[in-house]
């Protein structure tokens, strides 16, 4: 894993695999800030 910064100060990690799939991760603003956050997860099946 490797961090580093955009031109404009932004935080962003580039994550690389042993099969070189590389995958980048940027910090990106609410379009909405005033929405509450809408959790994600798995369905679990009882």
């Amino acid at each position: 894993m490797f961090h580093g910064f955009t031109n404009n100060g932004e935080p962003v990690k580039l994550m690389q695999n042993v099969s070189q799939i590389s995958l980048i991760l940027i910090v990106l603003p609410k379009l909405e800030p005033e929405k509450p956050k809408r959790k994600i997860g798995f369905i679990q099946n009882n």
